[in-house]
């Protein structure tokens, strides 16, 4: 007989998996708070991960003055298509020109180490 989980006791699993692994690091190498962000591919949601959705949606409706209801809207559509993105990119991969021409890691410029010398004006 198969006992499947509900996504809630899923994503539940998952955010305790990342805590394990990312959380003690973060607390006491980086200094910093964490919370684990799950994501299914339809579009579901953790528990931690929609609080700080709403967290976020509430500073962005004070700071900006606009009504919270069309901030969280506007964030749980533009993570909805983002995941979307992503899950058919990983199906079918990209549309562009592949690329036939390798290039060395050396000859790549992250814009890290400054043109100038000198920064004086």
């Amino acid at each position: 007989m198969w006992i499947f989980d509900t996504p809630k006791k899923l994503y539940h699993k998952h955010e305790q998996e990342k805590k394990s692994k990312y959380e003690e690091r973060i607390l006491e190498v980086e200094k910093g708070s964490f919370c684990p962000l799950v994501y299914s591919t339809t579009g579901g949601v953790g528990h931690l991960c929609e609080t700080h959705h709403k967290r976020v949606a509430r500073l962005i409706a004070d700071k900006r003055k606009e009504d919270y209801p069309y901030i969280i809207r506007y964030i749980r559509t533009k993570l909805r298509f983002v995941l979307l993105r992503s899950v058919l990119m990983s199906l079918r991969g990209t549309r562009g020109k592949a690329y036939t021409e390798c290039v060395k890691l050396s000859d790549v410029s992250f814009g890290l180490i400054p043109e100038m010398s000198c920064y004086e004006i």
